[in-house]
Formats: C-alpha cells, structure tokens, sequence
C-alpha cells in the first residue's frame, strides 16, 4: 500500500511543471510556512513536506485532489486519483472540506485573470511599496501577490491596496474582490452571532441551575 502510495506521488510529481509547483505552494501558504515553501524547488520536497505536515496520507488524498483541481489538472484527478471535476466541485461544497482558504482562492484567481500586460500595471503601480529588485520582468502575479503579503500591503481581512490598484484597469477583477469582502463580513457576523448565542444559552443554564 505505501508503495503503490509513493508511485502515486512520484507519478503527479512528474507531471507537473514549474508554474504549477508555484501555484501548489502558493495554495498551500496557510498550511506550510512560507520561508519553508521557499526553499522547495521541486515537487517531491513539495510533496514530503505536505506528508510531514500531515496534510496527505496514503488514506486521505482529500487536500492533494483539491490542490490539483485548483490548479485545473483535472487530467491527474481522472488518471491517478479517480475522481473528476464534477466530483471535486461537490465534495468542495460541503462546509469545513475546502482547506484552500477563500482569501487564497480569491488571489491565485486573480493571478489567473490577469494578462502579462496587467501584470505589469500592477507592477508599475507598485513601485514605491515594493523594491524594484522584487518587480523584475520574469516575476509572475503569485511572486507579486507574496511580495505585497510580505510587505504587510493585502491580508486576509485587507484586500484593499490590491482593489485599488485593479480598479484602474480591470474593473471586473475588482468586483470579484469586493464580493470576497462582502462575503467575509458575512462570514463573520454569522460566527459572532452563534457566539453570543451559546453564550447566552450558557448564561440561562447556569441562571437556572
């Protein structure tokens, strides 16, 4: 069974490219420390590390089919993980299985909108937060996205530099940012009404008591 485990993994490894062990990193930034994912070069170490961290097992390659699904692999799902698009997309809609968070959705999706020339936009604009060293030609969207992260600019609860800078030239993509927010208000306001709604059920029954 390991071995047969291993050969999955050496197999998915195999078959991907550069870009798309960026993006698998990048997906994974709140399961794997970034400086950790930093030194990863090749998506074995990618793959060993998800193992220590136990986010893929031999008995639960739930995160490993939603990685690939991400990334649109959908070729992998069928051929070494017997599952499908269609499949992905129901098991992803039950509450508490996406471990992708919406915040790291929201910006690799954004990555995957903007063309080569947006991009430089978004560089241009980014001149007096960013060293230049950082926005040099070849640095693609997810390399920029994880400079401003470091850089204290966007967040998970503030996405705003990043909607005013796509606002210049890419309305749409902005729309997207702003029903990010909407629905992250409406997250949260759901978890503070539970909130006080258990604790006042406790309240009552130790009142009672």
């Amino acid at each position: 069974m390991c071995t047969d485990f291993y050969k999955l993994l050496f197999d998915i490894s195999e078959a991907l490219v550069a870009d798309e062990l960026a993006a698998l990193k990048f997906l994974s930034l709140e399961h794997i420390p970034m400086g950790k994912l930093e030194d990863i070069q090749d998506p074995k170490a990618f793959f060993r590390e998800l193992q220590e961290k136990g986010m893929i097992k031999a008995d639960n390659l739930s995160f490993l089919k939603e990685l690939l699904y991400r990334i649109n692999r959908i070729d992998l799902l069928e051929t070494q993980l017997d599952s499908s698009r269609q499949k992905m997309e129901k098991e992803l809609q039950i509450p508490g299985r996406a471990k992708v968070s919406d915040y790291r959705q929201l910006l690799y999706g954004i990555a995957e909108d903007l063309t080569p020339e947006d991009v430089k936009c978004v560089k241009f604009l980014l001149q007096k937060q960013i060293p230049n060293s950082k926005l040099q030609d070849n640095a693609s969207m997810l390399k920029v996205l994880l400079e401003m992260e470091k850089n204290g600019l966007i967040k998970e609860d503030d996405v705003a530099m990043l909607k005013d800078i796509l606002k210049e030239f890419r309305a749409d993509i902005k729309k997207k940012i702003v029903t990010y927010e909407e629905q992250r208000k409406g997250k949260l306001f759901n978890l503070s009404f539970k909130s006080r709604a258990t604790l006042c059920v406790r309240v009552c029954v130790r009142v009672c008591v």
